[in-house]
């Protein structure tokens, strides 16, 4: 991920001025997070995952950081209000009322943008393959170019697997809200 983010940065005219890998067993990022403010970034583009993410999140926030902070996972967070306001990429979100209805089943379970849409457009293509009547299931997703569920338009790219588009969300009240 982060080896495709700075390519697709470098395409664009953009330049990572800061990067660094650590292991998963690592809880002290104050003197990383300051050696990279040393480089005047104008964003933090933060790849991680629990318990990791939170731990950056909580001392970013310790330190008094001020240059905005994205990420790609902030919705995993065990205490999504250490990234209160922040933004990120996830896929979008057709029908809100998924989450609604989600949250309202399962109260004490996160949400995920990034997998509920497409395990529930994935249920609903094999219904619809094997309601089709006209091939087998097999055929009828193989030859099947484009499929309109939670997650969007989903559309069969060159490497034969389909794609959504992805969307804005934010961090607000401690909760992601899709802003795009």
């Amino acid at each position: 991920m982060a080896e495709a983010l700075e390519k697709e940065a470098a395409n664009n005219g953009m330049k990572v001025v800061f990067k660094e890998r650590f292991n998963k067993d690592v809880n002290d990022f104050k003197t990383t997070l300051l050696k990279a403010e040393k480089t005047k970034p104008d964003i933090y583009y933060l790849v991680s995952f629990p318990p990791s993410i939170d731990i950056i999140g909580r001392q970013y926030k310790e330190l008094g950081l001020k240059t905005p902070l994205s990420g790609d996972a902030f919705d995993l967070s065990k205490n999504m209000k250490i990234f209160e306001g922040d933004w990120y990429v996830n896929p979008i979100l057709i029908n809100k009322d998924l989450m609604a209805k989600f949250q309202a089943k399962y109260p004490n379970t996160l949400f995920s943008a990034r997998t509920a849409p497409y395990g529930y457009d994935s249920f609903n293509l094999l219904v619809q393959a094997f309601d089709n009547g006209k091939s087998s299931p097999a055929s009828y997703i193989t030859d099947l170019t484009s499929f309109s569920g939670m997650a969007g338009l989903l559309t069969k790219g060159a490497d034969g697997f389909f794609q959504s588009e992805d969307g804005v969300w934010i961090i607000k009240d401690g909760f992601p809200v899709q802003a795009s």
